[in-house]
């Protein structure tokens, strides 16, 4: 009895619970796939990306574009453009100019995505060299709607070890945790080809710094740890000749020690690496060579990664993330220079000791 009591209770609960009170039809709604801010003179330019489901429009993506002072002003005036009501809780990819970010830090603009919990978060952010424009209206209709383009390209590049891949709740992290300094994906248009050129570094004030190829982002990812796949790389069994090795990384680890010392800190990362050969332009006996060829690559490696932390140091960055070595390990030196921190790690000591093993040599000896 009193079990058919509470399931007629629950049957009374369910039939009076409220259901949703608005609705939302896809027909009527513009939902932002991309979004882009670029500079204009003195206003930004805000660019949005969305499908479209009316089936009797010709065009399956509509782009709209405005002007104004922040992005919520734009917003709303792409909202008198459009047919429906923008919605941001599908956004994929967050698209930056180079030329913004040289002037200013692009993040206070973003802020409106915060406020609201329906907007998304883990969109990806990109840096475009050139401008907004170009990316979005290159022609995608051979691979599909532009946002699903950028999404695949970014995450496949990422996969690859040629480009770091940093979504919008990490970019929040990067710009406010003073232990490292922001890095975001970097692509442009080349041949009329959206193309993913390697990682853009911001300073501490979020303004664009510099940028890594993708044989740097490769390394940076390496020295980050970050290298969860097969990661290429491409090496000279000689300093300067044409004797190519190509290996994949299939697993690294990092490991930093760090001190302070004579004013300084100092760091010296252990790099382990399992390798796969996967391709050679040159003969070598691998039973008799592997040592010398292993030897050969763990200097080629040191040589790459501490010219990466030289570009760094140079422009006072930090996307290895020392900083947090530096907080947790020696945090009374580290709290004496924390607003400094891409000044104190510019004087630094920095050495890399890696160690490479060829594990496999593929399927011909």
């Amino acid at each position: 009895m009193k079990r058919k009591f509470l399931y007629g209770l629950q049957v009374v609960l369910l039939i009076l619970m409220p259901g949703c009170g608005e609705k939302l039809y896809l027909e009527q709604a513009s939902i932002v796939l991309v979004l882009g801010l670029d500079k204009e003179q003195d206003t930004y330019k805000i660019f949005h990306s969305n499908p479209v489901f009316n089936r009797q429009a010709e065009e399956k993506v509509d782009i709209t574009t405005a002007t104004g002072s922040t992005l919520r002003e734009t917003t709303t005036l792409i909202n008198n453009m459009t047919t429906g009501k923008v919605v941001g809780g599908k956004l994929q990819n967050i698209l930056i100019g180079k030329r913004l970010l040289r002037k200013q830090n692009a993040f206070p603009l973003l802020d409106v995505l915060f406020r609201d919990p329906k907007n998304e978060t883990n969109a990806r952010v990109i840096v475009v060299d050139g401008p907004v424009q170009d990316v979005m209206y290159a022609d995608t209709q051979d691979k599909g709607m532009l946002g699903t383009v950028i999404r695949d390209i970014v995450e496949s590049s990422s996969k690859n070890g040629t480009t770091v891949l940093t979504r919008l709740l990490q970019f929040h992290r990067q710009i406010f945790d003073k232990r490292i300094t922001p890095h975001l994906s970097e692509m442009t248009m080349k041949n009329d080809e959206i193309t993913v050129t390697g990682t853009a570094l911001l300073d501490r004030q979020g303004k664009y710094a510099t940028s890594l190829n993708n044989k740097e982002s490769t390394l940076l990812l390496l020295l980050q740890g970050d290298t969860k796949q097969s990661v290429p790389l491409m090496l000279h069994q000689k300093p300067g000749d044409q004797e190519e090795i190509s290996i994949n990384i299939d697993n690294s680890s990092v490991k930093v020690s760090t001190d302070f010392q004579k004013g300084r800190f100092v760091f010296d990362i252990g790099i382990q690496v399992e390798a796969s050969v996967t391709e050679r332009k040159f003969p070598i006996d691998w039973k008799k060579e592997t040592p010398r060829t292993e030897s050969l690559l763990q200097k080629q490696v040191k040589k790459e990664c501490e010219n990466l932390v030289k570009k760094i140091q140079q422009h006072q960055l930090d996307p290895i993330g020392l900083g947090i070595y530096a907080k947790s390990h020696r945090y009374a030196e580290w709290k004496r220079v924390e607003k400094e921190w891409g000044k104190a790690l510019s004087k630094a000591k920095i050495t890399i000791s890696p160690e490479v093993k060829i594990k496999n040599y593929g399927v011909s000896m």
